[in-house]
C-alpha cells in the first residue's frame, strides 16, 4: 500500500486520473500537489474542468474526444502544455485567473 509520505518519493512526470463519475476532488488535489495530473473524464463539463483548476490539476480532458485529439492532450501536458479546453481558458482569462505551472518531465536520475 502506497501512503502519502512514498508518494514524494516517486519519479513520475505525469499523473493521468480517471473519473468514471463524480471526481474525488481531494484525490485529486492530492495528486496535483505532487505531480503533474490530468483529469480524464467520462461525464465532462464545465464547471467540473474549472473546479479542476482550482484543484491543481495540470487539465482536465474529456474522455469522448476523438482518439488522436485526447492522445495530443496527453502527450502535451507530460511536455508542460496544459491540457483544458478553449472555453475553460477562457473563462480563467476572463475572471484574471492563471493556471500554476509545472514541470511535466521526469526527474533526471
Amino acid at each position: 500500500m502506497t501512503t502519502r509520505s512514498d508518494v514524494a518519493d516517486l519519479d513520475v512526470g505525469l499523473a493521468v486520473f480517471a473519473s468514471y463519475d463524480a471526481p474525488d476532488w481531494t484525490v485529486l488535489g492530492d495528486l496535483a500537489e505532487h505531480f503533474t495530473t490530468v483529469l480524464v473524464a467520462t461525464a465532462a463539463n464545465h464547471e467540473d474542468a474549472c473546479h479542476a483548476v482550482s484543484c491543481g490539476a495540470f487539465g482536465y480532458v474529456d474522455v469522448r474526444l476523438r482518439s488522436d485529439a485526447l492522445r495530443r492532450s496527453i502527450l502535451g501536458a507530460f511536455n508542460g502544455e496544459h491540457a483544458y479546453s478553449r472555453r475553460v481558458l477562457a473563462s480563467l482569462i476572463r475572471n484574471g485567473r492563471w493556471l500554476r505551472s509545472a514541470e511535466a518531465r521526469p526527474r533526471s536520475q
